[in-house]
């Protein structure tokens, strides 16, 4: 019976999964969020139910659209697996109520990620949505502590925004002393604020150690293939959403 609902949450995670893959392609193109079905980004011919479901449809297409033959980006099924995986491993760690809300959190996580990696950009409504869901969570953990077991406490998701945010608002202000050059957007400022109030303000400092040396390793990894220089900038979002999904399942 485990099984069973582990396989039903990976098959739920790959869902949404594939489905923020759609909104960070959409964010990226400028594009609406929730008109229109979806397409083949080399012809543009829009996919049937069974050609768009996740993972199945790319496994039957042998990786290729029906119509134009052209490779599909192995980024679908990634983002499918990965989403997949993200929402096995919360039903894993956590009792049920807990589960349904960490595994938005980690939907959430993923759209921005994807959305950081192609934009440099992180969209505020997705964070705002992190923060409504975030701060629900922890009134129904202080509620209904028994159902909901893995919510921290008021004063633990306040102490988590300033844990989260003003790291990264001083390393910036020094940074812009010093070089002359922001070191953050706003965006990462405003993301670990809304992870302040999931984690609480214990897990912060996993959460930066994660993200710094995944976002140095990635870097040097960049400069070394030439495909960046000293000074460029790293879309720093996606590490520190893999270092809060490690720092929650970490402190679980």
């Amino acid at each position: 019976m485990a099984y069973m609902v582990l396989f039903i949450f990976f098959l739920a995670g790959a869902a949404f999964g594939s489905f923020a893959n759609v909104l960070a392609l959409r964010y990226r193109d400028g594009k609406s969020a929730l008109r229109g079905r979806s397409a083949c980004p080399a012809c543009g011919c829009v996919l049937s139910l069974w050609e768009a479901a996740p993972l199945v449809g790319f496994l039957v297409l042998r990786g290729k659209c029906r119509h134009c033959a052209v490779r599909l980006p192995w980024r679908y099924p990634a983002t499918e697996v990965a989403g997949g995986l993200l929402f096995a491993g919360v039903a894993w760690r956590f009792p049920a109520v807990d589960a349904l809300f960490l595994c938005f959190l980690a939907f959430i996580l993923l759209a921005i990620a994807l959305a950081d990696a192609d934009t440099q950009e992180i969209p505020d409504g997705w964070v705002l949505a992190g923060i409504v869901a975030g701060v629900a969570w922890v009134a129904l953990g202080h509620a209904f502590p028994v159902a909901v077991s893995h919510a921290p406490s008021w004063e633990a998701a306040g102490l988590g925004i300033l844990a989260g945010a003003l790291p990264l608002l001083l390393l910036d202000g020094v940074t812009r002393l010093v070089i002359k050059k922001p070191a953050f957007g706003l965006g990462d400022v405003k993301l670990m604020a809304m992870a302040g109030i999931w984690l609480g303000w214990a897990p912060m400092g996993r959460v930066f150690f994660f993200a710094f040396v995944g976002g140095g390793a990635w870097a040097v990894v960049l400069l070394l293939r030439g495909r960046a220089v000293r000074g460029d900038y790293l879309a720093f979002g996606p590490f520190l959403c893999a270092g809060i999904g490690l720092a929650l399942i970490w402190a679980a």
